[in-house]
């Protein structure tokens, strides 16, 4: 090996040493778990004015499932809104949120029925939406007797694309 090609190897190898020791060096140090910020002051469009957000996340049989920086103030209904609605095959009576941390300290399940609260439009139906909870919005009952039967057509058009193919090449 040339000697200038094991003078930039060792260049290299050099840097790299010393960058890593710098990270290591400047790397905070962890205390234990920390919990991110809950709430974030911004708005959610140009021009808007500056109130409190949150991350919700939404997850199941809607348009854009995925995370959301909402408004404090936030329900149900208005989440799955922003998320583009509920899908053909959403079963809106039982939407589940579940809270990163009750009360009382520990994770908590909330089954909430969306059809009574359209049906009622009793706002006291819906859960005010908490910093870090996420939303699972099911299939419907109809969900597998749909899937059922769409496997059913498609193997039925396989067959008879084979009965087709197999007259024709004996009666040719």
């Amino acid at each position: 090996m040339r000697e200038s090609t094991k003078a930039i190897l060792w260049g290299v190898g050099s840097l790299l040493l010393a960058g890593w020791a710098w990270a290591q060096q400047t790397a905070p140090q962890a205390q234990g778990y920390q919990q991110p910020a809950r709430y974030y002051l911004g708005s959610l469009g140009p021009g808007g004015s500056d109130q409190l957000l949150m991350h919700v996340n939404v997850w199941g049989y809607v348009q854009k499932p995925g995370q959301y920086l909402v408004p404090a103030n936030t329900n149900l209904v208005s989440l799955i809104s922003f998320a583009g609605g509920p899908l053909e095959d959403a079963s809106l009576r039982r939407v589940q949120v579940i809270r990163a941390t009750a009360d009382d300290g520990q994770p908590a399940v909330l089954n909430v029925d969306i059809e009574a609260y359209l049906k009622r439009g009793d706002p006291a139906l819906l859960p005010i939406l908490r910093p870090g909870d996420t939303v699972i919005v099911r299939a419907g009952r109809m969900y597998g007797v749909r899937k059922v039967l769409d496997y059913v057509w498609r193997v039925a058009v396989l067959v008879q694309a084979y009965a087709l193919f197999t007259y024709y090449i004996k009666h040719s």
